[in-house]
């Protein structure tokens, strides 16, 4: 009787096909084996690992970004006088338009970050160069070492326009202020007056 059983079920279809995925899903059930786990720990801990790392990439990245923006700024040509650093603004106010020709005045930002820093050249009408001396209360010094004349600021490594060009070639008289010459904060400045060409050139530094 139970192999009559037998036979009838091994017969019939129904029950093979449930015989075929018992087989199927037995292996599926079983513990995975040694190797396989050390596969998965290993790649979980990879995974980890690249996340950790991409991250740290993408934070120093965005880190550098903003220490730029702080430090550094926007820089550039200023072609707006609403633009100009206070000193030429106020500069141009006093002397107004007759005194003061500012269609000669050229202007570049080389930081504008918590220290801003500008450099410009203008025409030397008569008289302007001894308003600025007194002005700004300039001393004149001998042999500059002055970073800026090498083509390049200090604070932020960029470069001066080609435009800002003074020589020390016995034509141009170099001159600082007072802040210059205690490394004090405020408004700091170099001006170089090349008689020869009659043109100031300015070096401006806000030391915050």
């Amino acid at each position: 009787m139970q192999g009559l059983l037998k036979k009838s079920l091994s017969n019939n279809k129904f029950y093979r096909k449930l015989k075929s995925i018992d087989e199927i899903l037995v292996p599926m059930n079983e513990p995975p084996s040694r190797s396989q786990s050390c596969s998965c720990v290993f790649l979980v801990l990879t995974a980890i690992v690249v996340c950790f790392l991409g991250g740290f990439a993408v934070i120093w990245m965005g880190g550098g970004f903003i220490v730029e923006a702080v430090l550094v700024g926007e820089t550039g040509p200023v072609t707006s006088r609403e633009n100009w650093p206070d000193p030429l603004k106020s500069l141009a106010e006093e002397l107004g338009e007759t005194e003061l020709d500012q269609t000669t005045i050229r202007v570049y930002c080389l930081c504008h970050g918590m220290d801003r820093e500008y450099v410009w050249r203008m025409d030397a009408a008569p008289g302007l160069f001894e308003h600025i001396k007194e002005r700004w209360g300039l001393t004149r010094i001998e042999n500059p070492d002055w970073r800026i004349l090498d083509g390049s600021s200090r604070l932020s490594g960029i470069a001066t326009p080609d435009w800002w060009s003074p020589q020390q070639d016995g034509n141009t008289s170099f001159f600082v202020c007072p802040q210059e010459l205690a490394k004090g904060k405020d408004d700091r400045f170099k001006v170089a007056f090349d008689e020869q060409r009659n043109v100031i050139f300015v070096h401006y530094w806000f030391n915050f």
